[in-house]
């Protein structure tokens, strides 16, 4: 079938206008019969009339007079529907009159067709004229069907901000407007001499509806039934395979034994004056402006401060639209109508607030959400689910990934992560498992594919995003607003947000950057500053001397009994205390007894990743190669070998002492630093590792721990071996091999990874280890490299690279330099990817 050309149109605008597709003459007896049904029906439940006894609308006209189901089973009816649903899925799921005599003031508010069920299926009503309307036309919202179903507030607050923008569609008897029930529409009073009905017709997806309901199966076969029973009475033989239900009500519809008159509120379906899409209902608003009593236990009226109601509550949150509120009683968790009444029978564990018409629970097998009626909106059970926002929710799964959902309950795409949050204007944060940021639209997809460490929603076209130097504001294509970098923002308000220095002061800048206000000067000048800058050295020696003396091993105690214990001078053992609770390193109870705080706890030898021999090493032997900064930088000659008269790793290896301390902070550093390499890259890919410089093995102890079929090698120097023992878990798959990273490597394997390696070494130390690296790979193997990179426009990481230069002769790299010498090792970057707050894992291949 070719393609009308009027669908364009529709799926731009959400409605079209089809003049002339029903015979006239058909048009004026349905007409007829529409106003004589006024006074056939009179007394029926099915002519439906406003609370002053007009009536406005006539229910199943289907059933009550033959020629509508004629007029339904046309060429012409079937030709629209036929282009909107394949033959063998369309069902007629509505069909009533809408009849307004002359002059008697009746309008139809703006609303969409959703009042019993909120789907976002696209659904298409058939408005046929069966008078002209001139006087009384259609208006249509264009283009907000793709807003999907809307809150009866929604709508109102749409209706505020665009009354200016609906359109009128002026029709003649037989004319047909057809439209997406999402649209929003309304009709003003007939105040004319002259009546008008239009005949409705609704037709959705079968198959939809027989996997997603609302209606049972047996409610949508029958309703099928009929729409086939139209076509084949007009002549169309076109649609056969009916179903075995479908057919047996065909047959009965035959016979004269099933009726025609089939209700749209059933059992599964039921009217709810309550339901956030009802856009007619009218009940109890008095619930917007309550507050919750100060007991917790009930709701009180904004106005009086009276309760709203009699029971009495163990806990109660606010109201919400559509006027529900979640409660706790002993019978469990619920919500409540604004007379204090459960608005259905279910308990659950806890209940939350509700968010366009749905709220989240948690039940005894999971969190999920239900609808205003206690009903499950679907079948999934989610270790967290937040709040439906834009049509879609954040969830997290059993296994810990979060994700969003649809209404229904299915995934919106394929992707997991460590964090998903909002929809704001029709994009979510996410967060990925290196612990970057970026934005998502509903379907998955990268906003604009650029990551931050920090990163907010769009609040009026920019987001608050966070990167190394700190917080700034960028667009929706993330890029910056201005250069500079804040302890913290506001979102934008007005043109103007206000912001924290990284100094202490707060100032309002504009969306330039520009400080147009200060609201408090800095916390500290810049003098203050330096001073503090200079005297980072007093911070370490006293680490070095509470680790050296063994302080954190005696905690919990008194400041005497560590002085006693220490045999330190009298009143010195609170002194030294007094500066370690300076830096946050321990705290001080009511009774004056000392004890080590998380931070604290690290210097304790005893802790697992402890940093006590790192605390050493940087108050000794990294104090004394500092001391010659001034020289190195003179020389380009690392400072310890003016001091020892060789390289640091030549004197390690001959002073077992000092050699096992350094390794014990560098495992301590390893086990920090490497734990979430397994969650940056799948080294899972590959059979077998070799950990080039790999020290006591604790890079290839986590990846061996993270894939149970990896094998692993470490190559450092002879003297490490002894230092290097293998967990029990791993041990069968790994093995330490003793060699110089500058000769021939006794081994080869499918990928290389050298952990902070290349930082010790000048470039052309560097290249003849990347040489060797090369030289174990096949064509196309695995190097990675894991290192600080450094920033080229912040400086961050130029004090690691002063201490490499006076500790090794090495360096720090930007990621240039790094691309640069694997380029010249025979190596093509493919991408970096952060490892934690300090490092990077670059990946290369060799080519």
């Amino acid at each position: 079938m070719t393609e009308p050309t009027w669908r364009e149109e529709l799926a731009q605008n959400g409605f079209v206008h089809l003049p002339g597709m029903l015979d006239a003459d058909d048009a004026a007896r349905l007409a007829m019969l529409s106003l004589q049904s006024l006074e056939d029906y009179a007394d029926s439940e099915d002519l439906v009339r406003t609370g002053a006894g007009v009536p406005v609308k006539l229910l199943h006209p289907l059933g009550k007079y033959r020629e509508f189901l004629t007029v339904l089973g046309s060429r012409e009816v079937r030709g629209i529907v036929d282009s909107l649903l394949p033959p063998d899925d369309s069902v007629l799921t509505w069909e009533d009159v809408l009849v307004k005599p002359p002059a008697v003031g009746v309008e139809v508010t703006v609303h969409q067709d959703i009042g019993l069920d909120p789907t976002r299926d696209t659904v298409h009503s058939l408005g046929i004229s069966l008078h002209g309307d001139s006087d009384n036309p259609v208006y249509f919202l264009p283009g907000s069907h793709r807003l999907g179903p809307l809150t009866a507030d929604a709508v109102e607050a749409l209706w505020r901000d665009c009354k200016d923008r609906f359109k009128p569609v002026i029709t003649q008897p037989g004319d047909v407007v057809l439209h997406n029930v999402h649209v929003l529409h309304y009709s003003e009073a007939n105040s004319s001499d002259r009546p008008r009905a239009t005949w409705y017709l609704e037709f959705r997806s079968m198959r939809s509806l027989l996997e997603k309901g609302p209606w049972s199966s047996d409610w949508v076969h029958h309703r099928r039934a009929i729409w086939v029973h139209a076509r084949e009475m007009a002549g169309d033989r076109a649609v056969a395979g009916e179903s075995d239900p479908v057919q047996a009500y065909i047959k009965l519809l035959q016979a004269g034994a099933a009726p025609l008159r089939v209700p749209q509120v059933t059992a599964t379906v039921r009217y709810d004056a309550a339901s956030p899409y009802n856009h007619f209902a009218s009940f109890n608003r008095d619930w917007k402006s309550s507050r919750v009593a100060p007991d917790g236990s009930h709701h009180l009226a904004a106005d009086s401060g009276r309760p709203l109601y009699r029971a009495r509550f163990h806990e109660v949150l606010k109201f919400h639209s559509p006027g529900l509120a979640p409660v706790r009683d002993a019978s469990g968790a619920y919500h409540i109508t604004p007379d204090g009444q459960p608005a259905y029978a279910a308990r659950y564990l806890r209940s939350f607030g509700f968010y366009e018409g749905i709220a989240a629970v948690i039940a005894a097998d999971g969190w999920h959400h239900v609808r205003s009626d206690g009903a499950p909106l679907y079948g999934e059970r989610y270790a967290w689910c937040g709040n439906f926002q834009e049509g879609l929710c954040p969830v997290r799964s059993d296994d810990g990934r979060y994700f969003h959902i649809r209404d229904s309950g299915a995934p919106a795409y394929g992707e997991r992560y460590r964090y998903a949050g909002d929809f704001r204007d029709g994009y979510a944060v996410v967060q990925n498992d290196a612990g970057e940021h970026t934005h998502v639209d509903r379907h998955g997809n990268l906003r604009h594919g650029k990551w931050f460490r920090d990163l907010g929603v769009f609040h009026k076209g920019y987001a608050r995003a966070a990167d190394a130097r700190g917080w700034s504001h960028v667009d929706p294509t993330a890029q910056e607003l201005y250069s500079a970098r804040f302890r913290n923002v506001e979102p934008f308000y007005n043109g103007q947000a206000r912001v924290e220095g990284h100094d202490g002061s707060l100032l309002v800048i504009d969306e330039t950057g520009r400080a147009v206000a200060s609201l408090r000067g800095p916390a500290s000048s810049p003098l203050e500053e330096l001073s503090g800058d200079m005297v980072g050295v007093w911070k370490t020696q006293a680490i070095r001397a509470a680790v050296k003396l063994g302080v954190f091993e005696l905690l919990p105690a008194t400041a005497d009994g560590i002085e006693n214990t220490l045999e330190l001078a009298p009143a010195h053992g609170v002194r030294l205390l007094r500066a370690l609770l300076t830096l946050g390193l321990v705290r001080r109870d009511a009774a004056g007894v000392y004890h080590a705080t998380e931070k604290g706890s690290y210097l304790h030898p005893g802790r697992s990743g402890s940093l006590a021999t790192a605390a050493v090493h940087w108050g000794e032997l990294s104090a004394d190669a500092w001391r010659g900064l001034a020289e190195a930088l003179r020389s380009g000659e690392p400072a310890l070998n003016a001091t020892h008269g060789q390289g640091i790793f030549d004197w390690l290896g001959q002073r077992t002492a000092e050699l096992t301390a350094s390794h014990q902070a560098f495992a301590a550093y390893a086990r920090h630093d490497y734990a979430r390499l397994p969650e940056v890259w799948d080294f899972g890919v590959h059979d077998s590792v070799l950990d080039a410089g790999g020290g006591s093995g604790e890079l290839a102890f986590a990846l061996l721990r993270a894939y149970p079929k990896l094998q692993a090698t470490a190559l450092d120097r002879a003297e490490v071996a002894e230092l290097c023992v293998p967990p029990a878990d791993v041990a069968g798959r790994f093995r330490f091999t003793a060699g110089d990273l500058f000769e021939e490597w006794p081994a080869r394997a499918d990928a290389v990874v050298l952990a902070r390696v290349l930082h010790d070494w000048p470039d052309e130390d560097a290249r003849r280890i990347l040489n060797r690296a090369r030289a174990a790979l096949a064509d196309g193997g695995g190097l990675y490299v894991v290192e600080m990179i450094l920033d080229e426009d912040t400086g961050d990481g130029g004090l690691l690279d002063l201490n490499m230069l006076v500790m090794t002769g090495g360096r720090e790299r930007t990621e240039r330099e790094h691309e640069t010498l694997l380029n010249e090792t025979g190596f093509r970057l493919l991408d970096t990817r952060p490892v934690g707050n300090v490092n990077r894992l670059i990946r290369a291949r060799a080519v």
